[in-house]
């Protein structure tokens, strides 16, 4: 697992601008590693900006190409079915909830297909057909308000998407907005007042417009799994990961943990700035690997050394039938600051410190 990792991470570097992509490449090689994707730690801000900007999602799966159209509506989340790898989507079509509603503005057309609610996430699906061309990576922007959250954390969340060219005009989106800390309830109603279509390569090629919907999700069953005071953890010199809570739905299983790093402790320095990220990868007893939706609700760096402490949510699909443990096996990255820009290189390769085994009987 760990050479698998390694293996993959030059290669999905995701920065817009080809000259900072081959500036970071460079750097990488330089130092003998290959990152996942860029990083990007905010200084000088207030921490309430901090902690909602580190807010950040990390989907960790490659995509299909597509050799004809997208299928036909209701089937989107078919197109990750044909992964190398079991796909986290692979039950979102069996559970999801029908919208079925079609916007147009200024020459481009907005089919928003269905949505599931796992209880923490909501996932949405849709289409964009335009006249024109709208870059690599376009995604519908507004403001996406949920009814039925509480007043404190209904604008707390995060977004990543995941964008399919399927040809010159039209294009596949599944975005991913995930909630910060506070209690969901059993219903929610999503009114969506989008925008502007903008291309998440090139924020300079955006189109205004109006593609408004409104809809109701019902959260689906699930059942948790709490592991206070039973040990499930690992530790190391300035690090301590705990596993919290699992939970599961038909459609997923979400891993809750707790990070404490003493980031003066593992980086040994005292004086320059420091940043600590921890990716996970995720397998259980039997050898399966599952893909991870990563979604942090902190963000380790010196300016906050005196907390020191983030939750992260790990959504994979739904465990193998016959597995007993799921082991997660931390991977810790130390960034210093490359320039005065904020971009960040890596102190050292990345490296694994001991699993956390998390076991599934009761």
């Amino acid at each position: 697992m760990k050479e698998k990792y390694f293996q993959d991470l030059y290669e999905q570097i995701d920065i817009p601008h080809e000259d900072v992509q081959q500036s970071i490449r460079t750097g990488l090689q330089k130092a003998g590693i290959k990152e996942k994707k860029k990083t990007h730690f905010f200084r000088n801000v207030s921490v309430v900006a901090i902690i909602v900007i580190s807010a950040i999602t990390t989907l960790s799966f490659s995509f299909p190409s597509f050799a004809t159209n997208l299928p036909f509506v209701g089937s989107i989340y078919e197109l990750f079915k044909n992964n190398s790898q079991e796909s986290v989507f692979e039950r979102y079509g069996d559970h999801s909830t029908l919208i079925g509603q079609t916007k147009e503005s200024n020459g481009i057309t907005i089919t928003l297909i269905d949505a599931v609610y796992d209880g923490e996430d909501i996932t949405v699906a849709y289409l964009i057909d335009s006249t024109k061309d709208l870059g690599k990576r376009p995604v519908l922007g507004g403001d996406f308000a949920v009814e039925g959250l509480n007043d404190k954390y209904k604008n707390l969340y995060s977004s990543d998407y995941i964008v399919e060219k399927i040809n010159a005009h039209q294009y596949a989106v599944v975005s991913i907005y995930q909630f910060m800390d506070g209690p969901k309830p059993s219903e929610l109603r999503v009114n969506w007042e989008g925008v502007s279509i903008t291309d998440l390569y090139n924020a300079n090629n955006t189109t205004t417009g109006n593609w408004s919907f409104e809809f109701s999700l019902s959260e689906l069953e699930q059942e948790s799994k709490l592991f206070a005071n039973k040990n499930v953890n690992t530790e190391e010199e300035g690090i301590k990961i705990s596993a919290v809570k699992m939970t599961e739905t038909p459609i997923s299983t979400t891993y809750y943990l707790s990070e404490k790093i003493d980031i003066r402790t593992i980086s040994m320095e005292e004086e320059e700035w420091r940043g600590v990220q921890v990716d996970y990868i995720v397998a259980d007893n039997l050898g399966n690997e599952y893909e991870t939706i990563l979604h942090r609700e902190g963000v380790h760096s010196t300016d906050f050394d005196e907390r020191g402490r983030s939750k992260t949510r790990i959504t994979t699909t739904v465990i193998h039938k016959e597995a007993t443990s799921i082991i997660i096996t931390p991977i810790i990255n130390i960034y210093r600051m490359a320039n005065s820009d904020g971009w960040l290189e890596l102190v050292k390769q990345p490296y694994t410190i001991k699993p956390i085994e998390v076991p599934l009987s009761n």
